[in-house]
């Protein structure tokens, strides 16, 4: 499946991972970390750009990949980018999650789940919804759009799957 990843794909990459970050910021300014509803809403910008882009993507008379491999392609180089940008954000906005050990005041009000003396429960929290959550959204929306194209046999589309 991975032995011909279409790397021209990668650059329609960034657009998701921008829309996933920008609830990560918020979700990094509140220095309580309370509101992981945030990294869900970043996975439905995630999900929602990845379906309307396969419709424009495969609206085009020369695309010759199919929608699920172009999906996938783009997910993996969406999940890849987004980690990159939450090291970013985390670098300009919560600088102090990369102290291991040290406690400071601006992280003492900490859910009780995280421990109180490290920060890997955040980086976990971070990383883990970044990975796993825009995978099953990215999955999804591939195999969805893909039967939809299918079903409905949108002009230019070169189903092989």
């Amino acid at each position: 499946m991975f032995k011909k990843f279409p790397l021209y794909l990668s650059r329609y990459s960034v657009i998701p991972a921008i829309l996933y970050i920008i609830p990560v910021i918020f979700y990094l300014r509140d220095e309580s970390f309370s509101q992981t509803w945030l990294l869900y809403l970043g996975n439905a910008f995630f999900l929602s750009y990845l379906f309307i882009f396969e419709f424009l993507f495969f609206r085009q008379q020369h695309n010759t990949s199919s929608p699920v491999n172009a999906g996938f392609a783009v997910t993996i180089s969406g999940i890849i980018f987004s980690c990159i940008f939450i090291i970013l954000a985390v670098a300009i906005l919560a600088p102090a999650l990369f102290q291991i050990g040290s406690s400071h005041e601006t992280f003492s009000s900490k859910p009780p789940a995280f421990s109180q003396k490290t920060h890997f429960g955040i980086w976990f929290i971070l990383f883990a919804n970044a990975t796993i959550g825009n995978f099953v959204a990215g999955s999804f929306s591939a195999v969805l759009s893909a039967a939809l194209i299918k079903q409905n046999k949108l002009p230019g589309n070169n189903i092989n799957t």
